[in-house]
């Protein structure tokens, strides 16, 4: 959402020729539902227009120029960052969220509940207070179409961090006090009533627990000559191992991001050291959470790094939970958990380079994948589910 305005930036203007896809019932006048567009087609003036006199409550708001850039990083939906200028007032920065391009990839997503997921989030912010996310100004569809969109605050300025750059202890520190501050939020929310919407992603990725030898088959068609024979027998191990680390339910369960990694992170929000905001909700899910730690740490670092600091890390996640009034965490108890949800961290990323069905960000998502492997081989994290019950 912080990317730079590129050669790819579009301007358009009220002289623009708007298709009639851009206009319909309701677009331009009154405070009437503008239409969803095609999926990841940039916004136009008149659906920007219509979602804000919606989001204002204002039928006089009138938008004068809208200036877009697709924003690069997200491989299941599109995103774009808008400058919106309105009649007699000061340019507004936004993000605007739409469905993926790819039809593959968008019925894969809508199938699996991930549009719907995001979508409610933002709807049921309130769950999500103690996370620093984006304000969400609107909210359309319903996301089991393969059609929504979201019209979000933009957090600049900010500064995102690179995997293939080298993350700064401090930052991971600061993203793991904006994972414990969510997780303890959570905690204990859930024994006896659970979101209508997070019922159904649960139920919809059981259910898709029977494509999982597919996915890690096709993942080994993919990307198997560039991996090891370990690599390849713990790939093999999580359609045994993954099914149980998703379906978890014990005492530790709260509330996860799901997908806990740099991509999905903006560091300094607003211009605050220190404040970090937490992107793409798709994959909010209940678990445990030390998964998003193992996420975090196991993606970020190069694994010579990850070693020698991430039981200082783990510390400083236990801390952060301390500072919300948490009970001390026993440091060994720590490390096992953080063990074991590696597995999490892995299958996911697994997945992820699966649902990409254009191969967008394979290679950078292949990266990943191969910190992960390195992180569930060097922890030992195959064994603590496959000698538990």
């Amino acid at each position: 959402m912080v990317a730079a305005w590129s050669d790819r930036r579009r301007t358009v203007d009220r002289s623009a020729v708007v298709t009639p896809l851009a206009l319909g019932a309701g677009a331009i006048e009154g405070i009437g539902p503008a239409p969803l567009i095609a999926p990841a087609q940039a916004p136009a003036l008149a659906q920007i227009e219509s979602w804000l006199r919606q989001a204002q409550a204002d039928p006089s708001l009138q938008v004068e120029r809208l200036d877009w850039t697709p924003v690069a990083g997200g491989q299941l939906a599109g995103t774009w960052r808008l400058r919106v200028s309105l009649v007699g007032r000061p340019a507004w920065p936004l993000v605007c969220k739409l469905p993926s391009a790819n039809p593959a990839t968008r019925a894969a997503v809508t199938a699996m509940g991930l549009y719907r997921t995001e979508v409610e989030a933002y709807r049921h912010a309130d769950l999500l207070a103690a996370a620093d996310m984006p304000r969400c100004l609107h909210a359309d569809g319903q996301g089991l179409d393969g059609s929504f969109v979201l019209l979000l605050e933009d957090l600049a300025p900010a500064r995102q961090v690179s995997h293939h750059s080298v993350c700064a202890q401090g930052d991971l520190e600061s993203a793991l006090r904006t994972a414990a501050a969510l997780h303890h939020s959570a905690r204990d929310q859930f024994d006896s009533a659970v979101p209508p919407f997070l019922l159904d992603k649960q139920r919809r990725e059981v259910q898709n627990l029977r494509l999982l030898p597919m996915a890690v088959q096709r993942f080994k068609a993919l990307h198997g000559p560039v991996l090891t024979a370990q690599d390849l027998a713990l790939v093999d191990q999580l359609v045994r191992v993954y099914p149980r680390a998703i379906q978890f339910r014990g005492p530790e369960l709260t509330l996860l991001h799901g997908d806990f990694r740099l991509q999905n992170l903006l560091f300094d929000i607003r211009g605050q050291p220190g404040r970090v905001g937490v992107l793409d909700w798709q994959t909010l899910r209940l678990g445990h959470g030390l998964a998003d730690v193992a996420s975090l740490l196991g993606g970020s670092l190069e694994p010579a790094l990850r070693r020698d600091i991430e039981r200082d890390l783990l510390g400083a996640y236990s801390r952060a939970l301390a500072q919300w009034g948490e009970p001390p965490m026993d440091a060994d108890e720590v490390w096992l958990g953080y063990r074991k949800w590696a597995v999490y961290a892995l299958g996911s990323t697994l997945l992820s380079i699966v649902l990409m069905q254009d191969g967008t960000q394979s290679d950078d998502f292949l990266v990943l994948m191969k910190r992960h492997l390195r992180q569930v081989a060097d922890l030992d994290s195959m064994t603590l589910w496959t000698n538990s019950r």
